[in-house]
């Protein structure tokens, strides 16, 4: 892109939104470039690309800054099992799904140990505290600051 040549993900990516879905299979996509780059343009289109893996994974991105930024702007999902549904429609849980045939697991700090995790996290952080009324968690004026200041929630204790 501008001076720099486009990675295969970036490609791929690009060249996968140029058509219209549902309108049909098969789709063109044009590259501009040097003669100097033919090379490297004709490596780039034949590249496989890597496998997805979701950035919530071993934190790599932040699980707690998306259970952070969720009680501080949709504090009626508070419930744990609330959060729990939240991240199930993250490619995290996806990624992690049961294989066929073995039973799954009830309870749900078992089921998603990196979600309890996260939240038992925040609370020991003071960035979340659980309201007993409500039986739900709750962003503190910690955890809206940090989520308000964009910084990951371990930069901002």
């Amino acid at each position: 892109m501008g001076n720099q040549l486009l990675d295969a993900t970036q490609y791929k990516q690009m060249a996968g939104r140029a058509g219209r879905a549902g309108q049909g299979t098969v789709g063109e996509s044009v590259l501009i470039a040097s003669g100097r780059d033919k090379r490297q343009i004709l490596e780039l289109v034949r590249q496989t690309l890597p496998r997805v893996a979701s950035c919530l994974r071993d934190e790599q991105r932040g699980l707690k800054r998306l259970l952070l930024e969720v009680l501080c702007v949709t504090p009626q999902l508070g419930a744990g099992e609330d959060l729990i549904r939240f991240c199930a429609s993250t490619l995290l849980t996806t990624q992690k799904a049961v294989p066929v045939g073995e039973p799954e697991e009830t309870d749900p700090a078992k089921r998603h140990p990196e979600i309890a995790s996260a939240v038992k996290w925040l609370l020991g952080h003071d960035m979340a505290r659980l309201d007993q009324r409500a039986k739900a968690y709750v962003a503190t004026p910690l955890g809206r600051a940090v989520c308000a200041s964009g910084l990951e929630p371990q930069q901002g204790y």
